[in-house]
This record gives structure tokens, sequence and C-alpha cells, in this order.
């Protein structure tokens, strides 16, 4: 069972994040930073982990998708945003919730609530 219905959106090719991996951006759930590397996780629920900053595939996957850093350490596709509470805090689709930094939470707040959703 998809707890991530296909979202309609145009055809993306895959992009290379790393070593021999190529993704479609439109798959990627969130990113979660881990030092030097960036784990990804997708709509199958499976996630791996690449030899990449989070700055550098936020950067490199800008074209592709509309990622949003919503702390030092996490950036989520907003297709997959179910709300922003007041607080700032994320829910996703799969009600996991991604709580943003002190400084950032007024913004995400107001980012989300500003935009229209597609579902």
């Amino acid at each position: 069972m998809h707890l991530y219905p296909s979202v309609s959106t145009p055809k993306v090719p895959s992009v290379h994040v790393g070593a021999h991996t190529h993704v479609n951006p439109n798959t990627i759930v969130r990113m979660v930073a881990l030092r030097n590397y960036t784990q990804l996780f997708f709509t199958d629920r499976k996630s791996f982990i690449v030899s990449r900053t989070l700055k550098y595939l936020e950067e490199t996957l800008q074209p592709y998708g509309n990622f949003v850093r919503i702390n030092r350490h996490e950036s989520v596709n907003e297709l997959y945003v179910k709300k922003c509470l007041k607080s700032g805090v994320v829910i996703l689709r799969d009600e996991s919730r991604i709580v943003p930094s002190r400084r950032r939470a007024k913004k995400t707040f107001e980012y989300f609530n500003g935009v229209q959703r597609l579902y």
C-alpha cells in the first residue's frame, strides 16, 4: 500500500545524485543530512545514503522539485507535505513530523500556508 498516492507532475528525467545513482526527484519525500552524507527517503518507504552534502543535493534538485529546508538537517519535498502547524511543525502525508529550527518556524509556517496544494 502506498502512503503517497501518485502526484500529477510532469515527467521528470532522473537526476544523478552520486556514484552510480540516478533518481526521479518527484519520488524523494525528504532528505536528512548526516555530516558529509545525505539520507534520501522515497515514496515507496525505501531510503539510502549518498556521499553528497544536503546543500549539494538541494542545488542539484532545485530545477526539478520544490525542496524546502526545514532545519539544519532536513529538507522536504513540498509535494508530500500534508499540513504545517502554527508552530512551524511540518506534517508529511505519512503522518511523520518534522520540527523546524526556532528561527525558521515562522517562515516555514508562512511558506506552507501560502502554497497552493495539488490535492
